[in-house]
Order: structure tokens, then C-alpha cells, then sequence
């Protein structure tokens, strides 16, 4: 196709004379939706769980390793994202290592915050 310049696809940004810069910005707008979406979510699921637990009824699945496990991991990720955000912390497991020196301990936790708001 020798002769005719750069291609490009006809409902492109770049063919329609917008740029580049405009369309990250929608897809970081896209983006935000989606982790609002996400977090919305955990929270619903979240929320439920603990009003569920709050009578007792489901002492013996809590009990269970993998649950307890899954837990823990739901609040580190949790956390290392809420301090991220919050405090602009980086989690020890980022691709930028544990620039605060506190080996990835970053105190508190979403779980316990919201349960600590619920039974107010």
C-alpha cells in the first residue's frame, strides 16, 4: 500500500481530529467507573457478611481456614488500596517495592472499619 501514508481505522480519534490526550482521558473516566463499580460491590457483599455474622448463626464457616484466609487476604488487598488512594502510600508488593520501610504493614483495615462503623 505504498503511497498511501499512515492509515488509520475511520472511527479512530486520530480521524476524527481528536487526540490522543481526550481519549485517555475517557478511558481513565471508564476506568474510575469500573473501580467504583468493584468497590461498590465489596462493599454490598461486605456489609451483608457482617450483619450476618452479627447473630452468631455462622460461627462454624467462619471457622474454616480458607474462609479466615480469604478474609486476610480481601482486607491486605484492601487496605493497600485505600492507603494508596488515601494516604498515597505504596503497598510493599507494588511494582515500586516498600518505598516506606515498614515491610507492607500499613495498620488498620477495610474490613474492620467497616465493621467498626456498623455496629455504632
Amino acid at each position: 500500500m505504498k503511497g498511501y501514508g499512515k492509515m488509520v481505522p475511520v472511527d479512530s480519534a486520530q480521524s476524527k481530529g481528536e487526540s490522543n490526550h481526550d481519549n485517555h482521558d475517557s478511558e481513565g473516566k471508564e476506568d474510575a467507573s469500573m473501580a467504583a463499580t468493584d468497590l461498590r460491590a465489596v462493599h454490598d457483599k461486605s456489609c451483608e457478611l457482617v450483619e450476618m455474622i452479627g447473630s452468631g448463626q455462622f460461627d462454624d464457616k467462619l471457622s474454616k481456614g480458607w474462609v479466615q484466609s480469604k478474609l486476610t487476604l480481601a482486607n491486605d488487598y484492601l487496605t493497600a488500596i485505600h492507603d494508596y488512594i488515601v494516604h498515597n502510600k505504596e503497598a510493599a508488593d507494588s511494582e515500586h517495592g516498600d518505598v516506606r520501610g515498614d515491610g507492607g504493614d500499613m495498620g488498620g483495615g477495610f474490613l474492620i472499619s467497616i465493621e467498626k462503623r456498623l455496629s455504632k
